[in-house]
């Protein structure tokens, strides 16, 4: 007999079990995601959480596939997770390695304003998060606010920019558009806030620094400098962020907003862009380059006809003095403005999505719609492998794809994919592949079940969580078919910060059935305090299902 205010709920889920990928599911429920490798090799990988509550989720992976962060198959969470109106993150936060092994992260908190007509408002602030090299999250709930100023924005304001300082400290630049439902309110900025790594002080004061009272569309970061670009003209910063001079571009430009561009470590900066000919009725692709001085190499140069840029168009540094971008396929540009392979354009098998470089030598590209094949070449747009590249996935979304490669010129891919039932069910997520300098795929570890352990049964997995809320003891129970296929069934229960509290397994009550009981104490014995929590229940990497439970006082 369950008292009234105590609620009972039942989750039924559909569980397909996988035939074995040779990609490793990384970041379950986790979409659009940011890669960054560090010296040692480790690969940290974050994405948005898309399932209630939000978050931002983050795990860290080895050479071989191995996490290296316990946690749950969603990864850690970087803030407490919010349901709505509040929505923490608008875009993928921006990664930094720190020299200990910790992660800082750098994002826009945004609330959405109830009651609002018209677009969708959001107040919005600058945030950064700090987590040490177990994943631990140190500076609060969401992190440290940059700015007191909040943005009403339709969309929210872009971090433009985040690097260390020579000297250590943060820096971090971004551009906002404030608009409220006043008439004619309308406010544009670009500005900049610097950190202390170790306090997460604000040196710059609570609202930090004002460098435009404009909004800005992209910045690039070389050895000694940063360029933000913003309208027909850029800023130039050394890496302290101090005011070196501000570049008019030409008229020609000012025109266009399809443009890519790219800084190396030189502080060269190239531009590609192209424009509409009244003419020709045609495209024209162009090219402007200018040093670390703010002077031109190249301005306004016509490199061919008929092709077009998006913004979305990838553009990297190849060594010191030539770039990699993407039109009509892959072409080579050098200092000068001029296409080092001449007509040609290395072609892949749809459309290019992500290119890497590891050397002067060699480079990496992703290309496809849905289908995701890896090509490598060499410096003058020889394909290595063949001419149809080695196929890393099937039915994943478009963009947010990207090539990371290591010393020994390994490559790994990080893509995100909705799920997917056909030829066998794969969940969505963020996932990561590796392929070696030789065309060979996989990764050792890929494999999280031996082979006689796969079934091809389609199991109905029901739970039931009672009481909840609860105040001492609580049980969660299963059918009994779930433990005769997946083996070493255990409930993992984590707080709300992503934390693992407690691990127990299932033992067989008088219906038949598998429970798990919990008596809200934590591994160490203790008493956990009141709030929310999630259960999953898992079998060895795989999690069946997961709920919410309530403890006490709420």
């Amino acid at each position: 007999m369950f008292k009234n205010n105590l609620s009972i709920f039942y989750i039924f889920l559909i569980i397909q079990v996988f035939a074995e990928q040779p990609e490793i599911l990384i970041l379950e429920n986790g979409l659009y995601p940011n890669a960054m490798m560090s010296k040692n090799g480790d690969i940290t990988i974050c994405a948005i959480n898309w399932k209630v509550p939000y978050s931002a989720s983050v795990q860290k992976v080895d050479s071989k596939g191995n996490k290296l962060w316990h946690g749950t198959s969603e990864g850690l969470f970087i803030t407490q997770p919010v349901y709505p109106p509040e929505y923490a993150f608008l875009e993928t936060p921006v990664i930094l390695h720190s020299s200990d092994g910790g992660l800082f992260f750098i994002y826009n908190y945004a609330y959405w304003i109830e009651g609002t007509h018209g677009p969708m408002l959001f107040k919005t602030w600058p945030a950064v998060q700090k987590m040490d090299r177990h994943g631990d999250v140190l500076w609060g709930r969401t992190g440290i606010q940059l700015s007191h100023r909040e943005i009403h924005a339709q969309g929210g304001s872009t971090i433009l920019d985040a690097s260390f300082t020579p000297d250590g400290d943060i820096l971090v630049l971004w551009s906002w558009f404030d608009h409220t439902n006043q008439p004619h309110h309308q406010e544009f900025a670009t500005d900049g806030q610097k950190i202390d790594p170790e306090t997460g002080e604000l040196l710059w004061g609570e609202d930090g620094r004002r460098y435009l009272h404009s909004s800005s569309q992209k910045a690039l970061t070389s050895r000694d400098q940063i360029y933000v670009f913003h309208g027909d003209s850029v800023l130039c910063l050394d890496r302290h962020g101090m005011w070196l001079w501000d570049l008019e571009l030409p008229t020609d430009f000012g025109k266009n907003r399809d443009t890519i561009c790219s800084a190396n470590d030189s502080g060269d900066v190239c531009m590609v862009y192209s424009v509409f000919s009244v003419s020709s009725r045609d495209y024209e692709v162009k090219t402007l380059i200018f040093n670390k001085e703010g002077e031109y190499s190249c301005e306004n140069k016509t490199l061919f006809s008929g092709s077009r840029i998006l913004g979305h168009h990838p553009i990297v540094p190849l060594g010191k003095d030539k770039w990699l971008f993407q039109s009509d396929g892959i072409r080579c540009l050098n200092k000068n403005g001029d296409l080092v392979w001449g007509d040609r354009a290395v072609q892949g098998s749809g459309k290019i999505q992500s290119i890497a470089t590891m050397d002067t030598n060699i480079f990496y590209f992703l290309t496809g719609t849905q289908k995701l094949c890896l090509y490598r070449s060499d410096r003058e747009g020889n394909l290595l492998w063949n001419d149809s590249g080695i196929e890393i996935a099937t039915d994943v979304i478009d963009e947010h794809n990207t090539i990371l490669v290591d010393s020994y010129q390994n490559a790994y891919i990080v893509f995100h994919t909705f799920a997917s039932y056909e030829p066998e069910f794969r969940p969505r997520g963020t996932y990561i592949q590796k392929v070696n300098k030789s065309g060979e795929i996989g990764f050792v570890s890929s494999v999280d079940r031996p082979p006689d352990q796969v079934k091809s049964s389609l199991p109905v997995l029901q739970t039931r969580s009672y009481p909840n809320p609860f105040q001492s003891d609580m049980n969660i129970r299963i059918n009994d078919i779930i433990p005769s296929i997946y083996p070493n069934v255990e409930m993992v229960i984590y707080n709300i910060m992503g934390r693992e509290v407690l691990r127990c397994t299932a033992i067989p009550s008088t219906s038949g059935q598998h429970e798990f009981s919990w008596n809200g104490r934590d591994r160490t014995g203790r008493e956990v305090s009141p709030g929310i929590y999630v259960y999953h229940i898992v079998s060895g990497f795989r999690c069946l299902t997961s709920g919410k439970i309530v403890k006490g006082g709420y």
